[in-house]
């Protein structure tokens, strides 16, 4: 059962919280004994964002308003 945990901090030991249904699906209760495997370790949210992979299609230019055609949306008084 593959899932993910975010590591806390319980005073000067490392805790890991897993999710109640997590537990439930193995029957598991507080104070079993419980064993698990490290697969990888996520550094951050934000890893791995500066790899042009992630971003199809960045190097395409915007799509500027200037150009699109005028309409009389501005020109009519707004009702708030």
């Amino acid at each position: 059962m593959p899932l993910q945990a975010k590591l806390i901090k319980v005073g000067n030991s490392t805790g890991l919280t897993i999710p109640a249904s997590a537990l439930k699906a193995v029957q598991a209760v507080p104070g079993d004994v419980v064993e698990f495997e490290i697969t990888r370790v996520v550094k951050g949210v934000r890893t791995g964002w500066d790899d042009p992979a992630m971003w199809p299609g960045a190097e395409d230019s915007p799509m500027l308003l200037d150009g699109a055609p005028e309409n009389d949306f501005d020109e009519e008084e707004w009702e708030w």
